[in-house]
């Protein structure tokens, strides 16, 4: 990676249960929907990509030596594949939605900084409809 700050872009991600039942089911899923989001959003990610459980639920993506266009076609990768991921509580038939907030360090800022836009972002995205990536950059 260079010294430049601005090769590096953030992601945080939230992979979320969808519907009216949803607190009775993540109690009876116990995570393993959760678990399944995140096998699926490793296996969407470069090698050089650096993806970890950051706080409760959330995950954050690191992507060095990265541009805009090159991050987004990661997010959309690990977006199609959580949406084909079908999840079962018993016989309730569950559909998981992906947002992300999406941003690129600047020069002088500290890593913090980019990690709270991008969770910003990503609360923005959760607001607006949820199952959407959104950039703050």
């Amino acid at each position: 990676m260079s010294d430049d700050p601005r090769d590096l872009l953030s992601a945080y991600l939230d992979g979320e249960l969808d519907g009216a039942e949803r607190d009775a089911v993540e109690a009876y899923l116990d995570g393993s929907g959760d678990a399944r989001a995140e096998l699926e959003a490793l296996a969407a990610v470069r090698t050089t990509d650096v993806l970890a459980r950051w706080g409760g639920e959330e995950f954050l993506l690191l992507l060095p030596e990265t541009d805009l266009g090159a991050a987004t076609q990661v997010l959309s990768r690990i977006q199609a594949r959580i949406a084909d991921l079908r999840v079962e509580a018993g016989a309730t038939k569950l559909v998981l939605t992906f947002s992300a907030g999406l941003t690129a360090s600047r020069p002088g800022e500290p890593i913090s900084g980019a990690i709270e836009r991008a969770d910003r972002a990503m609360y923005a995205a959760k607001a607006g409809g949820r199952n959407r990536v959104m950039c703050e950059c």
